[in-house]
């Protein structure tokens, strides 16, 4: 039926209809009766009516409203996200007694086994009482577990420091033995402790040798060295360098580097580096590292 079909708009002059005004204009008085509020006309066409202008006006106060409710949230959680602490006298008292804690058993260390210093023995050297030294250490082995943990990562960070840039297997191990050299030669009592925090650094399974055998096995892919296998090359190597550590604490530092040649040439050439050209590399690394 007519009435039940949607309402028919015309445009607001139209030549067409000049003919009969009588019935355009009966047939717009017509359609009035079950149209709905005029629509809004610019350049004489209908583009929007006033339902859909009103569902306009909503979506845009809506999409608003939820744009400053997202702002809000997000201001809010700003103001409530925790400053980052800074450190106060306290904080910084207590890292000054931990600190001096390990300091003192690296010193004690230096000339006894980790078996040997006792905690009235440390807490003294590091002048705080005994009690002081359990509120921060439930025992000696968390202590050592402690001090261990430090000096691997500052030996195993200067290694990667020193080894940045260099791609060659065999150029790797020459410059981190000189990187351990010098770590021994700058900071001789924690090289010694640290002989004797790690007694099974030989062990070529031992976390600290994690970055020989990636040097190993890279190196053995690349048919850069040879060996009999992983673990024969890695402790084959560390062997050196823990013997390195051992004799360069009691030279001087200008005897050291005649040493770290000749002991380095020989552990390239013991994985299938020419002799040549393995005192070529040790010399490179000690001139860039050792020096």
């Amino acid at each position: 039926m007519a009435g039940a079909s949607e309402p028919r708009y015309y445009p607001l002059h139209d030549d067409s209809h000049a003919h009969d005004d009588q019935s355009a204009s009966h047939r717009i008085r017509s359609s009035d009766l079950t149209a709905p509020p005029a629509p809004r006309l610019t350049n004489g066409l209908i583009y929007m009516t006033s339902k859909s202008k009103y569902d306009h006006i909503v979506k845009h106060e809506r999409s608003s409203q939820h744009k400053s409710m997202r702002e809000v949230g997000q201001i809010r959680k700003l103001k409530e996200a925790p400053a980052a602490r800074v450190p106060n006298r306290r904080d910084r008292r207590k890292l000054a007694t931990r600190q001096a804690l390990l300091d003192a058993t690296i010193a004690l260390l230096s000339s006894r086994s980790m078996d040997a210093p006792t905690v009235d023995e440390i807490a003294m050297r590091a002048d705080v009482a005994k009690g002081t030294f359990y509120n921060y250490f439930a025992d000696k082995d968390a202590l050592e577990r402690e001090l261990a943990s430090q000096v691997r990562v500052r030996v195993e960070s200067e290694i990667a420091r020193t080894n940045e840039g260099v791609s060659d297997p065999a150029e790797r191990i020459a410059r981190a033995f000189c990187c351990v050299l010098h770590f021994c030669l700058g900071a001789p009592e924690q090289a010694a402790a640290m002989m004797r925090l790690f007694p099974h650094a030989t062990d070529p399974a031992a976390p600290i040798n994690s970055g020989v055998r990636g040097d190993v096995t890279e190196g053995l892919a690349q048919g850069r060295i040879f060996a009999a296998s992983e673990d024969v090359a890695v402790a084959s190597i560390v062997a050196v360098f823990m013997a390195g550590v051992n004799r360069v604490l009691d030279l001087p530092s200008s005897n050291a580097r005649m040493f770290a040649i000749g002991m380095g040439s020989i552990l390239l050439h013991g994985l299938g580096i020419s002799r040549s050209q393995a005192k070529r590399i040790m010399a490179q690394a000690v001139e860039s590292v050792l020096l």
